[in-house]
């Protein structure tokens, strides 16, 4: 209840950073460029067409954990767990929410054509990862579910394709919300960091 609660408050933390300035003076002090909306046209909540895409990602972040936390996960979660994944979560959401507020290409320039097809195929990459990994540890889990199969490893379905493709789908949703949000030198960053970890520790 608390991971979900913290993973729920993590939406309304991200929309007031993209309307209500909440990390106005976070960009201050580190001197973080903010791009003008300007006569960008406004579409929804307040917000125009980049901003709302920024807050649906982090929206579907959200959904996708609630979702794993009570249908997928076969074990306990600890509060300290709950808090720890909640924090990084909230942290990782916040910067892709600030670093989209001082990105102009994606705000001035997103009605461009060549500007937006670049942002679909970034889109695109969160939503195909978005599914796939949820497609993945859905499939796995019934599969676990079945008491024939205890003890067996799960080959099948879009397992076969990878041993961890679950993760492979999470690197490419995690570091397509970063590029869409702060250009290819943040997702980069995102891509190592996420890689980094899962072959560390992850796997």
């Amino acid at each position: 209840s608390i991971f979900i609660s913290l993973r729920i408050l993590d939406v309304f933390i991200q929309y007031s950073i993209l309307t209500q300035g909440l990390a106005d003076s976070i960009i201050d002090v580190f001197h973080l460029p903010k791009a003008s909306i300007g006569s960008t046209p406004i579409i929804a909540l307040g917000l125009p067409l980049p901003l709302l895409v920024v807050l649906a990602m982090a929206t579907g972040a959200t959904i996708k954990s609630i979702y794993w936390v009570t249908c997928i996960s076969n074990e306990e979660m600890p509060f300290s767990n709950a808090l720890k994944v909640s924090v990084f979560e909230i942290f990782f959401s916040s910067v892709n929410s600030i670093l989209s507020l001082g990105t102009a290409p994606p705000i001035d320039g997103i009605f461009n054509s060549g500007i937006t097809k670049f942002a679909l195929v970034e889109v695109f990459g969160y939503a195909f990862g978005w599914y796939f990994e949820i497609a993945a540890e859905t499939e796995r889990k019934n599969f676990k579910d079945n008491p024939q199969n205890k003890g067996k490893l799960y080959t099948k379905g879009l397992f076969r394709f990878a041993r961890h493709i679950n993760y492979g789908a999470y690197l490419l949703r995690k570091s397509s919300q970063a590029l869409v949000c702060g250009g290819w030198k943040w997702g980069l960053t995102v891509f190592t960091y996420h890689f980094l970890d899962f072959a560390k520790r992850g796997v």
